[in-house]
């Protein structure tokens, strides 16, 4: 009875982090990311020259964090290392993209975002 006191949380939880990971936008996710991404163009004061590369970087690195967490082969740390290591490679694509000013604003915005999923 003590053992499935402990196994049956674990295993809830489990299920939970697999349906979440396996669970694709709704249309209200869909919308807000478009919203999103059309605010940070904005704050960001793209030209004309930046915008399709910056929506470019931002789609190729979604696709491929999207990939990484529908892997169920990986572990949840490993996960996390990679979607680290793509969040590296495309700051570094949008670095180079940015002029120094835009990036600063590029790296606020990065960390408000992190600070409401915090929350």
């Amino acid at each position: 009875m003590k053992n499935l006191k402990i196994i049956l949380p674990l295993l809830l939880a489990a299920t939970m982090a697999t349906a979440q990971e396996k669970k694709e936008m709704n249309e209200e996710q869909r919308q807000e990311f478009i919203d999103q991404l059309k605010s940070d163009v904005s704050k960001l004061s793209l030209t004309e020259d930046q915008k399709a590369p910056f929506m470019e970087i931002t789609k190729k690195y979604g696709e491929k964090a999207k990939e990484v967490n529908a892997n169920t082969q990986l572990e949840k740390i490993q996960k996390l290392k990679e979607i680290k290591a793509l969040r590296i490679a495309k700051d570094d694509e949008v670095k180079a993209l940015l002029t120094a000013e835009q990036f600063k604003v590029y790296q606020e915005i990065r960390e408000e975002r992190k600070e409401r999923r915090r929350k």
